[in-house]
């Protein structure tokens, strides 16, 4: 996931110090966790929804340090409510039907204090902008999937995320 890559050193300037404990899911999780790491004060995990049979070593190491999980996002998440101060999501709600979507959104919220970032295609973001709509407890802001999109918004909304 380039652009969820790309956009990191962004969200570390826009959400600063609330950005210290991050959950990313989607199917690059371990490339993007292990780039979260290596930011300054921030710890990461992940929820990898696909099987990681071919996965990396570096990945499977992530597994066994029970630092990115492996689990079908369609059933609530193993984390505690308001875990994380912010919850990215890349590429991984394309392929849900609408009844999944509708439970697994707001089990991403429940786990998240300060957000919800959804990097998503095209095909997905008037459903997950009524969403985040109705979801006035946290910020919610999806993306689309093209980096000079996703910067073009990420210029429109910079004053909002420096606000929380």
């Amino acid at each position: 996931m380039v652009e969820v890559q790309r956009a990191i050193p962004i969200l570390a300037k826009a959400y600063g110090d609330s950005m210290h404990k991050i959950l990313h899911v989607g199917p690059d999780t371990c490339s993007v966790v292990s780039k979260l790491l290596k930011e300054k004060e921030t710890k990461a995990w992940g929820v990898q929804p696909y099987d990681i049979e071919d996965a990396d070593r570096n990945c499977k190491a992530l597994v066994k340090k029970d630092i990115v999980r492996v689990a079908d996002i369609k059933f609530p998440l193993p984390y505690r409510p308001k875990s994380f101060s912010l919850v990215i999501v890349s590429d991984a709600l394309e392929y849900l039907s609408p009844r999944y979507l509708n439970k697994t959104l707001p089990d991403l919220a429940r786990v998240s204090i300060d957000g919800l970032m959804i990097f998503t295609g095209e095909k997905s973001v008037q459903l997950l902008n009524g969403f985040c709509e109705r979801t006035k407890a946290l910020p919610c802001i999806v993306f689309v999937n093209c980096i000079s999109m996703w910067l073009s918004i990420a210029a429109l909304y910079a004053p909002f995320i420096m606000s929380l």
